[in-house]
């Protein structure tokens, strides 16, 4: 039996050979939802029922990321490596976990959460509690997380944090202000949608520029995005 990637990186167990893509996709859809079902009743069980900790509801909590994060939170009430594997193959459960359970920073956690942009961030700020290299290159992957970054956690401009925020115009503009604290040309060039122009350009005259210019303004919103 063969794997593939499927959408949004689901890992596709491939049946037979001839099936679509639609069909594979059904196929984790459906795995997804069963094993879901099975971790929320394994989780529900131990709170409810035994009022503690179990190997078989432990087990079936762990076929999902986030019932195995909750039942080492709330019913373990202590690290596992059984529950922090199952956690960490989800980005913002391995944060979760480390933030709540485990209470401090590993390699492991760490590394998954890394995965994705956001969960990077929120490693570093409030699970490292200091900036790295390793959370702030996946940060970047995303405007927000890399201006959250450089604001909260470096508290500094970088050339990697402020490319990754000028992917979108808002955190551009508020990387310029609040970051850089200088307006620059490129804080406003960039291809954007009617409506964040419209934002961005009375975002840029209210706080960066802080007077009308030929760049934006009042006179150069579409009519139908006044406010």
């Amino acid at each position: 039996m063969s794997r593939e990637k499927g959408i949004e990186g689901a890992e596709i167990k491939i049946i037979k050979k001839g099936s679509t893509e639609e069909d594979e996709i059904k196929i984790v859809k459906k795995r997804d939802t069963e094993e879901d079902e099975i971790a929320s009743r394994a989780l529900e069980i131990a709170l409810s029922i035994d009022k503690g900790p179990r190997d078989d509801t432990r087990a079936d909590a762990c076929k999902s990321a986030y019932y195995a994060y909750y039942y080492a939170w709330r019913v373990d009430k202590c690290p596992r490596e059984d529950t922090r594997l199952a956690a960490c193959t989800k980005a913002f459960t391995a944060y979760e976990y480390a933030r709540d359970v485990d209470m401090g920073p590993s390699d492991i956690t760490r590394e998954a959460a890394c995965k994705e942009a956001v969960s990077a961030y929120y490693y570093a700020f409030d699970v490292d509690k200091c900036p790295r290299d390793d959370t702030r290159s996946a940060a970047t992957n995303d405007p927000w997380a890399s201006y959250s970054y450089a604001y909260e956690i470096d508290k500094c401009p970088r050339n990697d944090t402020r490319e990754g925020a000028s992917y979108h115009g808002y955190y551009r503009n508020k990387y310029a202000n609040l970051i850089d604290k200088i307006p620059t040309e490129d804080t406003v060039e960039c291809e954007l949608t009617v409506t964040e122009i419209a934002h961005n350009a009375l975002h840029q005259a209210l706080f960066v520029d802080m007077c009308p210019n030929s760049r934006g303004g009042a006179n150069n919103v579409d009519e139908r995005y006044r406010i």
